[in-house]
């Protein structure tokens, strides 16, 4: 659970060796605040990474 809440703050990336500046799961996650909505990664979902908008 603890990258699962890091990783929608500024710069925090899941793996640094891949390319990205750590950026966009901040960004969405502000857009979905500003919109009444949460956002969350869905920790169960095991082919890659999933997230859910919750209006």
């Amino acid at each position: 659970m603890g990258q699962a809440k890091e990783i929608f703050q500024r710069y925090k990336k899941a793996n640094n060796l891949v390319q990205g500046s750590g950026l966009g799961s901040h960004i969405c996650c502000t857009i979905a605040k500003k919109l009444g909505a949460e956002i969350k990664l869905d920790e169960n979902y095991k082919e890659g990474a999933r997230f859910l908008m919750i209006l």
